[in-house]
Parts: C-alpha cells; structure tokens; sequence
C-alpha cells in the first residue's frame, strides 16, 4: 500500500513566534513560542493503508480517522502569501458525514492534494 505523510509549513509558527516576541517581557511570551513549537512537533497527518489520519493539538486533541473511500472531494485554499512561501490549507469533504475538514499550514499543498487525488482515484 502507498503511505503519504503530509507535513505543516514551517511558517506555521510564524503566529507563535511573533506573539512570543511581542510578549516576550512579559512571561507569557515564552508560553506562545513554546506550544508553537510543540503543536508543529505533534500535528500529525498521514495516509497509510487506504485511511487518512491526522491527529491536532496538546491539550485538546483531535484525532481523525477517514477511509478514502469516504472521500468525496480534496481542495487546496492559498491567498498571495501562501502562494508565495509554499503552503495552504487542504480541504476534505466527506461523505460520510458530510463535512468539510480543514488542515492549515500544510507544506506543498498543491503536490500534496494532486497526491491525494491520484489515491483517491484508486479506491
């Protein structure tokens, strides 16, 4: 079986960090960088096994499991600034439940959803 693993932009952290530094006198400005750096070390998506996975958040955590088969459509967003640097938000819809899921930050989200596509073409 095919196995895709996506990953988050690195400018994902850009919120964090800023926030981070312009809090940074006060305590709470280390707080922002440090789970900045936490959620882009644990966000987790991934296809194995003809599923979608993905798995966000420290505190609250929410995991997703989609068979793609159960996929009935992938769509990428980018405004001017994500065009630029190389990321967008993917969008699955799923007819299984019929809502839309959405991913931000994701790293190569053009390749990525021609990846998905090609996969979903097969199930």
């Amino acid at each position: 079986m095919e196995k895709l693993i996506i990953e988050k932009s690195k400018w994902f952290l850009f919120h964090s960090i800023f926030w981070g530094i312009i809090l940074l006198p006060f305590i709470i400005g280390i707080f922002f960088i440090a789970y900045g750096l936490l959620r882009y070390k644990y966000d987790k998506i991934k296809i194995e096994n003809g599923t979608f996975y993905s798995r966000f958040g420290l505190l609250n955590i929410d995991t997703k499991t989609i068979p793609l088969n159960k996929i009935s459509m992938v769509s990428v967003k980018q405004d001017i600034i994500a065009r630029l640097l190389n990321f967008g938000t993917i969008e699955l819809q799923s007819s299984a439940n019929n809502s839309t899921i959405s991913y931000p930050f994701i790293k190569n989200a053009d390749e990525i959803v021609k990846q998905i596509n090609l996969m979903l073409q097969k199930f």
